[in-house]
């Protein structure tokens, strides 16, 4: 330890994930917030995430939605509570599960968007069926079978098995 005039903004022990060893922070929604927000590796970013996923912190789940590495995004979009997300939150996710440039971040925005079991989402869920990705297609079906099951079995007796497995 070490005496300082004012607490520091973000303290960021071992950001490369280099040390083994078991990091235990005591910091507050707000420092996780600020540390997702300002610090630029993979791992305090993923911290700060892993800290919004168990305290359930919608605001740092939204913006990590947007995050430039996949995986946050895609842990992220598996965590929002869709009950409780706004319609221009909800459209958020829609835009992502259309143009995001990586088929598994577009896959787990159309796992989100079947969570809300809105009608209004079956075109998209429809037009998933139609990418060469095989995790975009299933989510499209799940998407499609919590909204109108027997579509989805009338699509799944039309399917060839090879098609909805592995990913493109």
């Amino acid at each position: 330890t070490f005496a300082v005039g004012q607490q520091p903004l973000l303290t960021d022990i071992d950001p490369g994930g280099i040390i083994l060893m078991e990091e235990i922070n005591g910091k507050s929604s707000a420092e996780y917030r600020f540390q997702y927000r300002y610090a630029k590796d993979f791992k305090s970013r993923y911290q700060a995430l892993a800290f919004a996923v168990e305290h359930a912190d919608k605001s740092l789940l939204l913006a990590a939605v947007h995050d430039p590495c996949y995986q946050i995004q895609i842990k992220a979009l598996s965590a929002l509570p869709v009950e409780q997300l706004s319609r221009k939150e909800l459209d958020a996710v829609v835009q992502i599960a259309k143009s995001d440039p990586k088929n598994l971040v577009r896959s787990a925005a159309m796992w989100t968007l079947a969570g809300t079991r809105d009608k209004g989402y079956l075109p998209l869920f429809e037009k998933g069926l139609e990418m060469h990705s095989a995790s975009v297609r299933n989510a499209a079906l799940n998407g499609i079978a919590q909204i109108t099951p027997e579509l989805a079995k009338r699509f799944l007796m039309q399917a060839r098995p090879e098609e909805l497995t592995g990913d493109q």
